[in-house]
């Protein structure tokens, strides 16, 4: 999980020992800045929808319910560890995809508005 959190900005911390892990979803990893409530959801659903049942925080305090839980069977095997860390990387790449194309859009957006200064 430490090496997803290397390359993913999306996951602003790991923590945990052993097979219990924890990963809290940021927006921006300096402010630690929690990830939408939204984006969040989607992460789940990515990782539902490939198979792998995660926990996640419940919603009992509002704007911080932004923590991936792991804790899978004492029996799982390497291969299926294997899994679970791949289709993580896929939900979050997913989501951290869809947050790209939304700034590139308000970015193109912002731009047609300025006026052209080259004219």
């Amino acid at each position: 999980m430490k090496r997803l959190k290397d390359r993913l900005a999306i996951i602003g911390d790991v923590r945990g020992k052993g097979l219990f892990q924890k990963l809290h979803l940021v927006a921006d990893r300096t402010t630690k800045e929690p990830l939408a409530a939204r984006l969040f959801a989607q992460v789940f659903a990515e990782c539902v929808a490939r198979g792998v049942l995660v926990g996640m925080t419940n919603r009992s305090l509002p704007g911080l319910n932004n923590t991936i839980c792991l804790s899978p069977a004492l029996t799982v095997t390497e291969d299926e560890i294997d899994q679970i860390a791949d289709t993580l990387d896929l939900a979050l790449g997913v989501v951290g995809d869809d947050i790209c194309q939304g700034v590139r859009a308000a970015l193109s957006e912002h731009d047609r508005s300025l006026p052209d200064l080259a004219a």
